[in-house]
């Protein structure tokens, strides 16, 4: 028998895996217009932004532009016109998403949002907005996080 859920179900991990690859297939069919640009930055506010982290390895070894990833209230020297940055924050809730969001702006970036909703969305312009569904969590939540990030960096 395998491990157990909270609830005492027994916990598949076939399940699990076939939600995330099926999150992230979902995620792909993202669509977001972003100006072809040779700096991206992805910067990312909770848990889910370990998909920026992922992505950005991933682009070491196939993209012929770099692709940083930024998981703190940081912003790199570099960043500023010409950057296509894009925040995750799936709750968009993070106490940490609203300033660098307005740092952002400062340094004259364009700015992609991939949230599902919360505060972050109060100070933001509908075309910066890549809305996501809600109602997914854990693994599930990752993988369309990671479908929709390579979408957009990807467009």
């Amino acid at each position: 028998m395998g491990p157990m859920t909270e609830s005492g179900d027994v916990f598949s991990y076939r399940s699990e895996r076939q939600l995330f690859l099926d999150a992230v297939r979902e995620g792909l069919r993202v669509h977001v217009d972003i100006p072809r640009t040779d700096s991206v930055c992805v910067f990312g506010t909770d848990s889910c932004s370990i998909a920026g982290e992922v992505l950005s390895d991933a682009a070491d070894e196939l993209s012929s532009h770099p692709l940083t990833c930024v998981r703190d209230g940081r912003i790199p020297g570099w960043v500023g016109p010409g950057t296509e940055a894009i925040l995750v924050s799936y709750e968009g809730d993070c106490p940490e998403a609203v300033p660098v969001l307005e740092a952002l702006r400062g340094r004259g970036c364009g700015i992609h949002v991939l949230t599902a909703g919360g505060m972050i969305c109060n100070p933001l312009h509908p075309s910066e907005m890549v809305l996501l569904p809600m109602g997914p969590e854990g693994h599930e939540a990752m993988g369309y996080v990671l479908g929709a990030l390579a979408a957009t960096v990807q467009a």
